[in-house]
C-alpha cells in the first residue's frame, strides 16, 4: 500500500496507527464504492513536522488546499480550529489570531482596539497623574482605563480595558 519512500519514513506500528485512525473513513470509502456513489471526494491531509496539518482536496487530476492550520480560518472541523487557534498562538500572530475569531467577536475586539488606539492619537495630551511608585492607571478620553507597572525603570502595559 505505501511506495518506497514512504516505507522508509514510517514504521509498520506507525502505519498501523493511521489505518486504525483512518477506519471509519475507509468504511465510508468503501460504502460509497459498493454503492456505485457519481463521485468520489478524494481528500489528503498532510501534517508538517512541527504539528500543523493542511487538507488538500482532488478536483479532476489536480489537488487545491482545502484548509490549512497555518493558514487560519475556514476550519472544517472543531479540530482543525483547534490546531488553527494553537498555531496562532505559537506564531504570536495577532492578525492570524483575529481571522479564527468569529465574525461578531472580531468586530468586537477590532473596534475596542481602535478606540483605544484613537484615544492614544496623541500620548503628549493625555493627562497622565502624579508618579506614586512602580503602578499608574490612566482613564484616557473615551473612558478605556490603561494600567501601567514600572519594573527596574522601564514602564510595561500591565492591562487596559
Amino acid at each position: 500500500m505505501l511506495d518506497a519512500r514512504s516505507k522508509s519514513e514510517m514504521t509498520e506500528s506507525q502505519f498501523a496507527e493511521r489505518l486504525t485512525a483512518s477506519k471509519n473513513e475507509l468504511k465510508e470509502r468503501s460504502s460509497e464504492i459498493k454503492a456505485g456513489a457519481d463521485s468520489i471526494e478524494v481528500t489528503a491531509r498532510v501534517r508538517f513536522a512541527n504539528g500543523s496539518e493542511c487538507s488538500l482536496v482532488q478536483n479532476g487530476s489536480r489537488f487545491y488546499l482545502q484548509s490549512a492550520s497555518v493558514v487560519p480560518g475556514g476550519a472544517n472541523s472543531p479540530t482543525e480550529a483547534l490546531a488553527s487557534l494553537r498555531d496562532a498562538l505559537q506564531m504570536r500572530s495577532y492578525p492570524a489570531l483575529l481571522m479564527l475569531l468569529s465574525p461578531d467577536v472580531r468586530a468586537v475586539v477590532e473596534a475596542q482596539l481602535a478606540s483605544i488606539a484613537n484615544a492614544l492619537r496623541d500620548p503628549s495630551t493625555i493627562a497622565v497623574p502624579m508618579i506614586a511608585g512602580d503602578d499608574l492607571t490612566i482613564r484616557l478620553s473615551n473612558g478605556h482605563m490603561i494600567w501601567l507597572h514600572r519594573d527596574k525603570g522601564v514602564w510595561y502595559v500591565q492591562k487596559f480595558q
